[in-house]
C-alpha cells in the first residue's frame, strides 16, 4: 500500500491565514506546548488545548497552528476525526482542543492527534525483507540492513550525531497478515505525517478541507501480499 505526506494546506483562497490558531495554551502543567507535545513521547497526563482562530483565518476540516508544528501532530474537527478513527493509528492519542473565535465569541471543539513514532507496530515489522537506506544525495541512496527496532532507533541516533541526516524506509514488511495496515503513522526521527492511500481516497471522497499531499516513498505490503 503506497502512503502520502500530509501537511495543512497553504492556499490563502481557502484558509484565509497561515497558521490558522495561534496563542496556544495547555492546561495541567507549567510546561510549554512544545516540550510536552514532542516527536518521542505523549505527555504523561491528560491534558485540555486551546487556541485563538485568527481574525482572517477560516476554519477547515484540517486546521494549521502555532505551538504544535503539523510534524508532531494533526488539529483537526470531528469529521476529520471519524474518518481518521476508523483505522489503525499507531502511535496517536486524541486531546480535545477549543478554538476560540473572537469575531462570534465562541468556542469550536477540535481533535488534536498527537502522533508519534511507530513503535506500537515494531512487532509486526519484518525486518529482513524490510529496506532503509541514507539518501546521501537528492539521486543517490545508501541502503543498509537494520535487524530490530533497537537497531533503527540507535542507528537513527549514531547517524543523526553523525552528519546529521536519518536512515529512511523505503518498503516495511508486515509480518501479521491480521493486522490492519495503518491509517496514519510516522517514521522514527522523521517529521513527516504518512497517511495510506485507502484513508487519503476518504478524504478525497469526503471533501475534506485544508490538506496538502505529498506522494512518499515508503509501501507497505504484508508477507502475504508479496507471495501472491
Amino acid at each position: 500500500m503506497n502512503y502520502y505526506e500530509l501537511s495543512y494546506s497553504t492556499d490563502l483562497n481557502l484558509t484565509g491565514e497561515i497558521p490558522q490558531v495561534s496563542n496556544v495554551e495547555i492546561t495541567g502543567s507549567n510546561e510549554s506546548v512544545d516540550n510536552l507535545m514532542t516527536y518521542f513521547k505523549h505527555p504523561d497526563f491528560e491534558p485540555v488545548l486551546k487556541g485563538r482562530k485568527r481574525l482572517k483565518a477560516q476554519f477547515t476540516d484540517l486546521m494549521s497552528c502555532t505551538g504544535l508544528s503539523t510534524g508532531k501532530g494533526l488539529l483537526v474537527n470531528e469529521k476529520f476525526y471519524k474518518l481518521a478513527n476508523q483505522y489503525q493509528l499507531p502511535g496517536c492519542k486524541d486531546y480535545l482542543f477549543d478554538i476560540f473565535d473572537a469575531f462570534w465569541g465562541n468556542n469550536t471543539q477540535y481533535h488534536y492527534l498527537h502522533i508519534i513514532n511507530c513503535k506500537e507496530i515494531a512487532g509486526f515489522i519484518d525486518f529482513t525483507r524490510s529496506t532503509f537506506y541514507i539518501k546521501k544525495n537528492d539521486d543517490e541512496k545508501e541502503f543498509i540492513k537494520i535487524l530490530d527496532w533497537d537497531n533503527w532507533w540507535n542507528s537513527n541516533l549514531l547517524q543523526v550525531e553523525k552528519d546529521g541526516r536519518i536512515i529512511n524506509v523505503e518498503q516495511l514488511f508486515i509480518n501479521q497478515i491480521e493486522i490492519q495496515f495503518p491509517g496514519i503513522l510516522r517514521m522514527p526521527f522523521s517529521a513527516a505525517i504518512l497517511i495510506s492511500q485507502k484513508l487519503k481516497d476518504e478524504l478525497d471522497k469526503n471533501k475534506i478541507s485544508g490538506t496538502s499531499f505529498k506522494k512518499s516513498n515508503l509501501t507497505v505490503s504484508s508477507i502475504y501480499e508479496s507471495k501472491i
